[in-house]
């Protein structure tokens, strides 16, 4: 391999590795098959504080991501973005809750969440 071939393949294989990275899990600078590779997904539980049980039906919001919990408690999402995100949790019955995630590449799993019973309406006057 000559010199220039040599300087050229380089500067190509720089240009892929820049390309790929830029891509993130949102797809933002790839073709689909690309996006799909580097795809970011969210999995965790959402459980009773009390009782430790999984709560069936909460919605779990992460970006503009929503996903119900199923009979154990648990959710996943994909198609979410690399970065600091607001992830929002809602159930009847229960408190809401709300904090920041961090998502990254990949399948991010997060640490059970545990809702608390919401507080009783107040007395009529």
């Amino acid at each position: 391999m000559t010199r220039a071939h040599a300087a050229r393949w380089a500067t190509g294989l720089v240009v892929l590795l820049a390309s790929a990275s830029l891509a993130g899990c949102g797809g933002g600078g790839g073709s689909s098959s690309a996006s799909s590779a580097t795809a970011c997904s969210a999995v965790g539980y959402v459980k009773e504080s009390a009782s430790q049980d999984g709560i069936s039906g909460a919605t779990v919001t992460i970006e503009s991501h929503s996903a119900t919990t199923d009979a154990e408690g648990r959710y996943q999402m994909t198609g979410l973005s690399v970065g600091v995100q607001t992830r929002s949790i809602s159930a009847s019955g229960y408190s809401e809750y709300a904090d920041t995630v961090t998502v990254d590449t990949g399948v991010n799993t997060y640490p059970d969440v545990l809702l608390v019973d919401a507080p009783p309406p107040p007395p009529p006057p």
